[in-house]
């Protein structure tokens, strides 16, 4: 039995209904996903967001032009590029290229988010599989 691998969903209020579609198809297949459906009213976002990126092996990350737009998709998108616990574990899911979203982003393997959007979810699942690779057991 795999141990549940955490991942951080990055995105847009306005690509909510992808983050959605996304989120349960990633769960479904054994992973522990956070997104902002996580957080209440009273909560500490920040605070909330920054432990959730620090105990995450992966992100997913939904580009679009709202998610340029969007200051807390930026900030946990240079989060994750600066830290060495998403290296090669950022997965950028193109729902239109973005030239405002980190250049550094064009250069990572993606994931683009046309067709079918099942076909899209086993894409990503299959690009954690190949980034999370599970640890030995033991």
């Amino acid at each position: 039995m795999k141990r549940s691998r955490r991942v951080f969903l990055s995105y847009a209020q306005a690509d909510r209904a992808l983050a959605d579609l996304l989120a349960r198809d990633i769960a479904a297949a054994g992973y522990a996903v956070w997104s902002d459906r996580n957080l209440l009213p009273g909560d500490n976002w920040a605070k909330e967001i920054a432990d959730a990126l620090e105990s995450s092996e992966a992100m997913v990350v939904i580009v679009s032009p709202s998610a340029a737009k969007s200051e807390w998709v930026k900030r946990e998108v240079e989060y994750a590029i600066g830290s060495d616990r998403y290296a090669k574990r950022l997965i950028p899911v193109v729902v239109q290229p973005t030239p405002e979203m980190p250049w550094i982003l064009e250069r990572m393997p993606s994931v683009p988010a046309t067709g079918n959007p099942r076909t899209v979810s086993k894409k990503v699942v299959a690009a954690l599989e190949h980034a999370v690779a599970p640890a030995e057991s033991g």
